[in-house]
């Protein structure tokens, strides 16, 4: 839930700082319909048929999400900033790989946040996990939960969140940028 939140701020910052969130369809975006199946099935899992699909059909579902979302960044690497958020979707592919399919989190990050440990009738996409691998990668960090929208969030998610901004904010104010550097040109030259 955080970092939908912060994928919303960042949006919203963008015409506040004067960008124009229009310049985004002048993007060449390749295989939309990827980005759209990969969000369905995270919320599949995660929310919907979480109970269904508790266990091993979850995880490797789970993981099958983050290939569709890879598919999609590499037939898109053309779009500058890109980069971030495949290097953020990478981090925590890795630690969600490298645990069975769940996304691994601590038992105090859990208690920081008020949120309850996956009960095993139910997919979470992230929890404790016994002897878990790259925990740094996981989800270890936590907004407390006396703050609105407490949750634990990883390394991964900070950068996905940084990666979401730059491509807005850059891809929002080309044309912008293109009409202040013909401004400077104009002034630059002898008249």
């Amino acid at each position: 839930m955080i970092v939908l939140f912060a994928f919303f701020v960042v949006v919203v910052s963008v015409p506040l700082t004067g960008g124009d969130l229009r310049r985004l369809t002048d993007l060449q975006i390749r295989a939309p319909w990827l980005i759209a199946a990969t969000f369905i099935g995270q919320v599949m899992v995660t929310d919907v048929f979480s109970r269904q699909l508790a266990g091993t059909p979850g995880a490797v579902l789970h993981v099958v999400t983050y290939l569709s979302a890879f598919a999609f960044m590499w037939l898109n690497l053309h779009v500058r900033g890109l980069w971030l958020i495949v290097l953020g979707g990478f981090m925590n592919f890795v630690a969600i790989a490298a645990n069975g399919g769940v996304m691994p989190t601590t038992q105090w990050a859990l208690d920081t946040a008020g949120a309850e440990a996956a009960s095993g009738e139910e997919f979470k996409n992230s929890g404790v996990v016994e002897d878990a691998r790259l925990v740094f990668l996981g989800d270890f960090l936590a907004i407390p939960e006396r703050f609105p929208l407490a949750n634990v969030f990883s390394i991964g998610d900070i950068v996905l969140v940084i990666g979401v901004a730059v491509v807005l904010h850059v891809h929002s104010r080309r044309e912008i940028d293109a009409r202040r550097d013909e401004g400077d040109a104009a002034t630059a030259s002898p008249s």
